[in-house]
């Protein structure tokens, strides 16, 4: 996920997670609300491979990380 969002904003920090049906999540935190915003509005939907992303703003919209899931 690093070598995708270093184009578009300031990584502090990404975490995965493997979530039970056997899919993974991961959350990219950045610097600042705008920059989050900014890589929602960039990636989400984007195809990476043979997937399609889904990319939102994590936490309900109130902190400056995005959680990023595949879908088909």
């Amino acid at each position: 996920m690093l070598h995708v969002f270093v184009f578009c904003c300031q990584i502090l920090n990404i975490r995965m997670q493997m979530l039970p049906d056997n899919t993974s999540i991961g959350f990219v935190h950045v610097p600042s609300m705008e920059e989050a915003r900014q890589a929602v509005a960039h990636f989400h939907r984007k195809k990476i491979g043979y997937k399609r992303i889904h990319v939102a703003l994590a936490g309900g919209g109130t902190g400056t990380s995005v959680s990023v899931n595949s879908v088909k």
